[in-house]
């Protein structure tokens, strides 16, 4: 290893050389711009370096001279330039500019100077930003510690390459493993050790490049590139081809694989999979040289994702804790899985990642959640490709806790794909778990399989929410094991709420005679007709859907348009509630009495249509809030959260975001006119205490916005659970809760 690092060293440096050599811009030494002269001093930063959030390129170099320093003139000119303003401040003379100085006051432009003249003085930056060229000089800006620029200039100090990172070409995805494949973009973390000042310890490098080599360290498979050396400066337009994100006036990240006026990259497609050694170096003006090296594998580019993976169940328990649990995946090359939660079903967030929960990983529970609030959870699943691939999305289950009171279970029993519906996976359940939550009923969700694996009891739910959509035979519409646990939680006395477009086709023209008679005795209908050919239901007088006309296949609208739905009619004392239009079928039942060889009254309302290919929001809460009356669970609508944006002029306190959150979250309002008045934004847990105080004086009129980092006041990390934030400007208040799920 070392006889090749020694060989390797020199091919690099050689090369490097001859890049330098054709770069450099011959030019007269002159000398400092500060007495002595002819003396070394301190410098604090470098030309082309990245300036602010990759803003621009440094123009100058830095020295460092105290407020009211003499500043001198480095050779003889005429003044071009003067401004006299703010701290930027600064003189120009001949092709040499002074920035951050307090011009001469005795000096005009059109004066002559002689080397060796005070133009001015440092204003309160204590530092000459001297630059070499631009302006009105008419010349090209260079580099002032080129070689031939600045004289005397001794610098023993070699840069550091601190650090090297692989990412997707042009993207900020960094490869999570020592495994590379197709474009990847090298960066590198550098830095210049000018001299032993305190700035002058971390300045940007003059040059820097990179090298590829096979896995005996000695044979060039890939350069040398040297992109970057700062001789003359770059349009800022290019800064983001040189500087990765993060970068700023004090940390350098190059993108050692771009030029600087364009992408480019690493192209692994070209090299034979295997081990690769990676080499960056980089030089200040004076030849110093450091090098750094990582070793990568490049592989066979994989574009397959594993695949979906099956939710299980989302259950609250009622000591304030809930459990997201599902199926371990088998694909050979799973690494884990991607937790992904709601608080509307809409706007999703990911705080668990592959890292959180790998691939034996098939549980995560989340302790001091609070009650009334919903939360939806959806997963996927990722490999160790070098770019990761990641899966399509589970089936979507929810919960909302609840310590005392009714709680609802919502089953997804969908699994067909090869019908209407044809993705690997749904938000049937989803829907019936919003309709829950607009209701303010607690809810838990689960799989089918969740029940007949014994993981959930029916029996501790007060009402059962069966999914079914166009299910079919293929799939087992309530399999035997199903058909037990129904009929027993029935003639227990409880509650059932089933829809589906192919329940009695798929038990009574396809099924057994065992599946006919649970079909007539437990789900208390007779099958008339495979489809009903009306897409559109009307509520009968005297029932529960009284009142109610509404269309389930409006796929525009809903999430599919049924095409085929169950004309049913009651068994017994069953009664018919819904009909469909332009026909004499029936569309739905209810039922109250008792079930089997039971002795507690149950209840049950089926509809031979889908419940989540109903096409409005306000429909399917009130046929759920109908249903949850006639089972005798009172519901009660709460208020709706105001969903405003911010707007200039009036006040407004808006959902934070990202919502639930880890480690932390935006918060925007927005304040009315004329003009600024005191204003408060503070943080509260459940228990009404102050946890942390954002802002406490006046604020302007207008939007704003403040971050919050989860912590108190003391600067600890708080809890997961929900928090309240309170606006209160002048006589105006508003408050809003958030949830923190670590």
């Amino acid at each position: 290893m070392g006889r090749n690092r020694s060989f390797l060293f020199s091919a690099i440096f050689l090369s490097a050389a001859d890049c330098l050599a054709l770069n450099a811009s011959p030019a007269r030494a002159y000398p400092w711009p500060l007495a002595p002269q002819d003396v070394q001093h301190n410098v604090s930063a470098t030309f082309g370096e990245c300036r602010q959030d990759r803003d621009h390129f440094h123009d100058g170099t830095d020295i460092p001279l105290g407020q009211g320093g003499a500043v001198l003139a480095v050779d003889d000119g005429t003044v071009l330039t003067i401004d006299p303003a703010g701290s930027s401040s600064y003189i120009r003379v001949g092709r040499f500019c002074y920035l951050h100085v307090d011009p001469n006051p005795d000096l005009h432009v059109g004066d002559p100077i002689q080397q060796g003249d005070l133009v001015g003085t440092t204003n309160n930056q204590n530092h000459i930003h001297f630059k070499d060229g631009g302006g009105a000089s008419g010349t090209t800006i260079i580099n002032a510690l080129r070689p031939g620029g600045l004289e005397p200039f001794v610098d023993n100090y070699k840069p550091r390459v601190k650090n090297i990172w692989f990412y997707e070409n042009g993207t900020a995805n960094r490869f999570p493993t020592a495994k590379v494949t197709g474009l990847v973009d090298i960066v590198a973390w550098a830095c210049d050790t000018t001299d032993l000042s305190a700035y002058g310890k971390n300045n940007g490098v003059y040059s820097i490049g990179y090298q590829i080599f096979a896995e005996d360290e000695t044979t060039s498979v890939h350069g040398p590139f040297y992109p970057y050396t700062f001789d003359t400066i770059p349009s800022n337009s290019y800064i983001d081809n040189v500087y990765f994100q993060g970068s700023s006036t004090s940390i350098y990240y190059y993108i050692v694989t771009n030029q600087i006026s364009n992408d480019s990259f690493w192209d692994t497609r070209w090299v034979e999979p295997g081990h690769y050694k990676v080499v960056i170096s980089c030089c200040d003006t004076r030849e110093n040289w450091d090098s750094s090296s990582a070793w990568v594998e490049v592989v066979e580019q994989d574009v397959t994702p594993p695949a979906v993976p099956t939710m299980v169940s989302v259950i609250g328990t009622r000591q304030n804790s809930l459990d997201v649990t599902w199926q371990q995946g088998h694909d050979g090359d799973l690494k884990g899985y991607r937790l992904y939660h709601s608080l509307d079903g809409e706007t999703w967030a990911n705080n668990y990642d592959e890292e959180d929960l790998p691939d034996t990983v098939t549980r995560l529970g989340a302790d001091a959640f609070q009650n009334d609030q919903s939360i939806f959870f959806r997963l996927t699943a990722v490999d160790s490709a070098a770019v990761p691939n990641e899966s399509g999305a589970s089936d979507i289950y929810g919960t909302r806790l609840t310590n005392t009171g009714l709680k609802v279970l919502v089953v997804d029993g969908f699994d067909r794909t090869s019908g209407i519906w044809t993705e690997p996976s749904h938000p049937f359940a989803l829907t019936h778990c919003r309709a829950l939550d607009a209701l303010g009923t607690a809810f838990d969700g689960c799989s089918n399989e969740a029940i007949t694996g014994g993981r959930i009891d029916l029996d501790e739910y007060d009402a059962v929410i069966w999914v079914l959509g166009d299910e079919s035979i293929e799939d087992s519409t309530f399999a035997p094991g199903e058909q037990t646990l129904i009929m027993d939680y029935l003639e227990k006395g409880g509650n059932l709420f089933l829809s589906g477009s192919e329940v009695g086709y798929d038990l009574v023209e396809q099924g057994s005679a065992a599946d006919s008679q649970f079909y007539h005795d437990f789900l208390q209908a007779d099958l008339m007709a495979g489809d009903a050919e009306s897409d559109t239901v009307s509520g009968l007088a005297g029932t529960i859907f009284e009142g109610l006309s509404f269309c389930f296949a409006d796929s525009s609208q809903g999430l599919y348009g049924e095409e085929g739905p169950d004309a049913i009619e009651p068994t017994g004392s069953g009664q018919v509630n819904l009909t469909y239009a332009g026909t004499s079928y029936s569309a739905g039942l209810q039922y109250a009495g008792l079930f089997g060889s039971g002795t507690n009254q149950g209840h049950l309302v089926y509809l031979g249509f889908p419940f989540e290919a109903i096409g409005s929001d306000s429909i399917r809460t009130e046929v759920m809030g109908r249903v949850l009356d006639y089972f005798q669970i009172t519901t009660e609508v709460p208020d709706q959260p105001d969903r405003d944006v911010s707007l200039p002029g009036r006040f407004a306190l808006n959902q934070n975001h990202p919502n639930p959150f880890n480690p932390s979250t935006t918060i925007s309002f927005s304040l009315p006119g004329p003009g600024p008045a005191r204003t408060t934004l503070r943080i509260f847990n459940v228990l009404g205490q102050t946890v942390r105080t954002l802002l406490d004086g006046a604020l302007e009129p207008g939007a704003h916005a403040l971050l919050w980092d989860g912590h108190d006041e003391a600067g600890q990390p708080v809890s997961s659970g929900i928090y309240f934030y309170t606006l209160q400007s002048g006589h105006l208040n508003r408050s809003r809760k958030m949830v923190l799920l670590r």
